[in-house]
């Protein structure tokens, strides 16, 4: 992670004042899409208890 923060330039940042869409989108995504797939994943496969509490 610390070179791919390295790597950045300020044409990277311009890019992200003029998309801020993107980056809610990118930020936001994670947290919903996992946790509902993962809830999909478990109706449709019926794992054990211990499995699906994790």
């Amino acid at each position: 992670m610390f070179i791919v923060g390295a790597s950045l330039k300020a044409t990277d940042f311009q890019r992200l004042q003029r998309q801020p869409k993107s980056i809610l989108l990118l930020s936001l995504g994670p947290l919903l899409l996992l946790p509902a797939l993962a809830w999909i994943l478990i109706i449709l496969f019926q794992p054990e208890p211990l499995v699906k509490n994790g």
